[in-house]
């Protein structure tokens, strides 16, 4: 390694270990503060509400092709996985009970900045080149706020699809499968795997490309075996 990449590395270090300090407690911990004192803890007042919404039967008049229990169990899809598993045990093996708290802090504090994101993805939907609804941040921002501010809607979804590279899930996914059902039980070697990782890969081509609205009829059935035994751990 040169000196030009030794000082990138140690410019970027300080950067990450500034961002990820005081800053990002100070904005996920107070900004979900204020959203909660600002709403009069509406989150926590309507939460029963939310969840007699989540088995209610879609109403066929609204907009959008996702049920309300559709809609929760994708997000959740996203959601859970290697590094969120990953990210908390290395937190509570290296900052032990304290991190912890701050978890349960931020988990508390998080649900009224959801509350607000997830109403203005509601408030400011747009649609795509099919002419189908879609939300989030970029839309959020092109509906809502101008054209001027499309080039942050735009970088917003660059990031996004970046930051959001499934590399290192499907490792996790394949490695697992393959150590723990495959080759003990004589579908595969730890040699000549490649028709078997070949299969797997086709098999979730088949869900991932498929139509939308019928991968989140999938979804649904999933979250909720892998939610049960991962809060009872925590």
């Amino acid at each position: 390694m040169d000196e030009s990449e030794s000082q990138l590395e140690l410019i970027l270090g300080k950067i990450v270990g500034f961002v990820w300090g005081p800053p990002l407690v100070t904005l996920l911990v107070g900004g979900g503060l204020f959203f909660l004192l600002y709403s009069r803890l509406l989150p926590y007042r309507h939460l029963g509400r939310g969840l007699r919404l989540l088995f209610k039967p879609p109403d066929h008049d609204d907009q959008g092709s996702l049920s309300h229990f559709q809609a929760l169990s994708t997000a959740l899809s996203g959601t859970l996985g290697m590094g969120n598993v990953g990210g908390v045990a290395v937190a509570i093996a290296t900052g032990g009970p304290g991190a912890i708290f701050w978890m349960w802090m931020s988990a508390l504090l998080g649900i009224a900045t959801k509350f607000y994101t997830c109403t203005l993805a509601v408030m400011y939907r747009g649609k795509d080149s099919e002419g189908t609804l879609q939300g989030g941040p970029m839309y959020i921002i092109r509906e809502g706020m101008g054209r001027r501010w499309r080039p942050l809607a735009y970088f917003f979804a660059f990031a996004g699809l970046l930051g959001t590279m499934p590399i290192f899930q499907v490792n996790q996914l394949v490695q697992v499968v393959r150590d723990v059902i495959a080759t003990p039980a004589g579908w595969t070697t730890d040699d000549q795997h490649f028709l078997f990782d070949l299969g797997l890969g086709a098999l979730l081509a088949i869900l991932v490309l498929g139509w939308w609205p019928a991968n989140c009829r999938v979804w649904p059935g999933s979250p909720p075996p892998w939610c049960r035994p991962w809060c009872s751990a925590i």
